[in-house]
């Protein structure tokens, strides 16, 4: 099931709609799924630990942690650089249909930055690192340009999904 979620939402042609509703559906499963606190490497077999894999064996569901990292956290910074979030088209903000598209765009990067947010307040430092060491290079994003970002995060009030439903 979570396979499915990646691919529909890194289809050829993905649908913002389709795009936001995947990762909110993955904010949630991060939220019940991926506890707080320190959890141990997975260690390969040869007795070496993976470098930056968190295994979260606390978790209920076995692996979701390495899943998130490996699958879902890169994909936080490689859906905005589609070719359908084109932030300078200031003329395409006149047409309704344009608004809508917008909105639908704030609305994934929303959900991604509640992503973000929410595996930096469970698991800090690892995910930290885990960024710094893995995600940002693999996206090639310079440490000069990472370093505001990832404090910026740091600082960030904990935030609840766009699609979050109040208890």
């Amino acid at each position: 099931m979570l396979a499915s979620i990646v691919h529909y939402i890194t289809a050829d042609e993905p649908l913002l709609p389709d795009i936001r509703t995947g990762v909110a559906v993955i904010n949630r499963f991060v939220g019940i799924w991926v506890p707080g606190g320190a959890v141990k490497l997975k260690v390969t077999a040869n007795g070496t630990a993976a470098t930056g894999v968190a295994a979260t064996t606390d978790s209920p569901v076995p692996e979701f942690g390495q899943f998130v990292y490996a699958q879902v956290v890169p994909l936080a910074f490689t859906i905005p650089m589609l070719k359908r979030f084109d932030y300078a088209d200031a003329q395409a903000y006149q047409e309704r249909r344009a608004r809508l598209s917008c909105w639908l765009t704030t609305q994934v990067i929303g959900e991604f930055c509640v992503l973000l947010k929410s595996l930096q307040a469970k698991r800090g430092n690892e995910f930290v690192q885990q960024l710094t060491s893995t995600v940002l290079p693999a996206v090639g994003c310079p440490e000069a340009s990472a370093q505001p970002m990832l404090k910026a995060l740091q600082e960030a009030p904990e935030c609840v999904s766009a699609s979050a439903t109040p208890s």
